[in-house]
């Protein structure tokens, strides 16, 4: 048996509305918060310093329910890429055992859990008390899946985040080409570390 483990975010989720709704929220035009947030990635910056360029504290944004709680808002299952749900089945079915494990808030994993997916765990950075990229998260992770690291593969959109924690805890890890971080980290050096670059889930089938 092989546990495969999924990061959340330009994994599973296509984040192309949510980035739409924060440009709305925070301020300004959609292409303006796509172009910031691409030339940060390209710097290997993180998301809080796109928030903070617009003079946005990102602390303070995600702690605003108002905005979060809007009907429209909510995740769906159309937000998932059209790969991600047959691939998590598929997987399950073919007896391996899946698990989501990302750095998505309390309230985002409760919406996760809710929608039944075809996996044996979903877990998030809040429940642990540690997020990615630190080595706790992943001790956790494999705490979760209840075999050798070895056993275990991490399939994630960015190079710092996914690949290489989960490299140096001994597990093996996929890079997924495709989300700004994605398409940006699979041209860093580091990529080549990875097990395998893919474009589409569907390749681990």
């Amino acid at each position: 048996m092989v546990v495969y483990a999924f990061d959340v975010g330009e994994t599973l989720i296509d984040e192309s509305r949510i980035w739409l709704r924060y440009a709305h929220h925070v301020g300004v035009p959609p292409l303006t918060f796509i172009g910031v947030l691409g030339a940060f990635i390209a710097e290997g910056r993180e998301l809080r310093d796109v928030f903070a360029h617009f003079g946005v504290d990102l602390d303070r944004f995600e702690s605003n329910l108002a905005w979060r709680d809007r009907p429209d808002d909510g995740l769906k299952v159309d937000d998932f890429y059209p790969d991600a749900l047959p691939t998590l089945k598929a997987l399950t079915e073919a007896g391996n055992k899946v698990i989501v494990a990302g750095n998505q808030s309390k309230r985002f994993n409760s919406n996760l859990e809710a929608m039944d997916l075809p996996v044996a765990s979903i877990r998030c950075a809040h429940q642990w008390g540690a997020q990615k990229p630190t080595r706790r998260f992943f001790r956790r992770l494999i705490r979760e899946a209840g075999v050798d690291a070895s056993e275990i593969v991490y399939v994630g959109d960015r190079v710092d985040h996914d690949v290489l924690p989960a490299l140096d805890t001994g597990m093996r890890a996929i890079l997924i080409r495709r989300g700004p971080w994605g398409h940006v980290h699979s041209a860093w050096p580091d990529a080549a570390r990875a097990d395998a670059v893919i474009g589409s889930l569907r390749a681990l089938l």
